[in-house]
C-alpha cells in the first residue's frame, strides 16, 4: 500500500471478513460434502434397485461447487461411478481446487 489509502486486504480484515470467510468456507465445504456423499449414496441405491437416477451432471456439479471431498468419499466407499473416466478425472480436480482455496484462505 502507498500509505494514503486503505489496502483491500486491510479493509477486509478491519471488518472481520477474513475470519468470516474462513468460517464460511468450512461451513460451505462441509455442507456440500455431506450433500454430495448423500447424493452418491442415493444414486447407488437407485442403481441397485433399478429406480430413477440422479443425473451425472448433478453429481459432478455438486463436486465443483464445494462437495468434492464428499463426492470422492462417496465414490470410494460405495464403489460408485469409479469406472467412469469423467468422474475419475473431474472429482479429484474439484477436490484439489477446493483444497487450494482453503490453503489460500487459511495460510494466506
Amino acid at each position: 500500500c502507498d500509505g494514503r489509502t486503505l489496502c483491500v486486504c486491510e479493509f477486509f480484515c478491519w471488518f472481520g471478513w477474513n475470519r468470516r470467510m474462513k468460517q464460511g468456507y468450512i461451513v460451505w465445504v462441509s455442507l456440500m460434502s455431506i450433500a454430495a456423499f448423500c447424493m452418491y449414496a442415493v444414486d447407488k441405491y437407485c442403481a441397485i434397485h433399478h429406480k430413477w437416477r440422479i443425473k451425472e451432471r448433478d453429481l459432478l456439479g455438486i463436486a465443483w461447487i464445494g462437495g468434492g471431498f464428499g463426492a470422492y468419499l462417496g465414490m470410494r466407499v460405495m464403489h460408485h461411478k469409479t469406472l467412469h473416466r469423467v468422474f475419475l478425472i473431474q472429482v479429484p480436480i474439484a477436490c484439489v481446487l477446493w483444497f487450494c482455496i482453503g490453503v489460500f484462505l487459511f495460510v494466506g
